[in-house]
């Protein structure tokens, strides 16, 4: 091979993995793939190797591969990627923007309704947005990985709805026992959570807020057991006796009794000897009248309530 020749230059785009923290908002986890697939629709490859999938129907980003470990989660690192065509990244994006009345303003303003070819995507692709509120607020985001948050919840949620409807018209849902609102679910384990739940947090008598969760300071096996605890049905109850909610009540601390002795009571204040005395069950001319506080103690040492040591 000549000095002058060239190697051919590869028709698929990769890009160089760095960490991401997979505890931050979706938002912030997905925007360095919204410019990757902004700059591979800028060039002139054929495919892209993302790290990513796309929702058939929602065109979302979910991540390829199983969810890292909690130790791994701030700096997690992609190691599974997949190859797609221009079109494919196209045809996802199209999907998205076709939700766009559920995603923020921002992106309602900046994505058209009509977006529907590769430069619209280009386009869609190019905006970043500033995030105005809350935890993250400050944090500057590629606008699609900012409002694919809420529509992939709002498809999610629709899905999990329509899966719970399918397993009511089955008789194949499941309800916990001693919910008052008899919701359905469509998984056994949901269930048994909203029993746990209902029978063991504890609530504030007034606002009805948690104050103590059922899991709290309980070992994985006590959490297991009071799971498999669960009473579950499969069919909705139309008369729930339901445990009524424990609530978090302020007990008074317990008064330790002052053992009285000879020493203590004569050096206590003349009304607090006669009043030790009333609550003794001395009669009221013990406590009252002249020279009520050395009849006090007399009545007191004689009743056996005060020791000599």
């Amino acid at each position: 091979m000549s000095k002058t020749s060239q190697a051919t230059p590869s028709p698929i785009m990769t890009v160089t993995p760095t960490p991401v923290d997979r505890s931050a908002a979706r938002g912030d986890q997905f925007t360095g793939v919204c410019t990757q697939m902004h700059d591979f629709l800028v060039s002139d490859y054929a495919l892209v190797s993302l790290p990513v999938t796309f929702d058939e129907e929602g065109g979302y980003l979910e991540w390829l591969g199983d969810a890292p470990k909690q130790a791994d989660k701030t700096a997690w690192i992609a190691t599974e990627f997949r190859v797609y065509t221009r079109a494919e990244v196209t045809t996802s994006m199209v999907a998205l923007a076709g939700f766009r009345e559920h995603a923020n303003k921002a992106f309602q303003e900046k994505v058209p309704s009509y977006t529907s070819t590769e430069a619209h995507v280009l386009d869609m692709l190019s905006h970043e947005h500033e995030v105005l509120n809350g935890n993250n607020k400050g944090n500057t985001r590629n606008l699609v990985a900012h409002g694919m948050g809420n529509i992939r919840k709002f498809i999610r949620d629709n899905r999990s709805d329509i899966a719970v409807m399918a397993a009511v018209q089955k008789g194949e849902a499941y309800y916990a026992a001693n919910d008052p609102t008899q919701t359905a679910y469509e998984y056994e384990g949901q269930a048994r959570k909203v029993w746990v739940r209902n029978e063991f947090n504890v609530r504030d008598a007034k606002t009805g807020k948690v104050v103590t969760s059922w899991f709290e300071g309980k070992t994985t096996d006590e959490k297991k057991a009071m799971k498999k605890a669960a009473v579950i049905t499969r069919t909705p109850s139309t008369d729930v006796q339901a445990t009524p909610t424990p609530t978090a009540t302020v007990e008074a601390p317990v008064q330790e009794e002052v053992k009285l002795t000879v020493a203590t009571i004569s050096s206590m204040p003349s009304i607090t000897v006669r009043n030790i005395a009333k609550d003794k069950g001395a009669p009221q001319s013990v406590y009252t009248g002249a020279g009520a506080t050395m009849n006090s103690i007399t009545w007191l040492m004689t009743n056996n309530h005060v020791s000599l040591s």
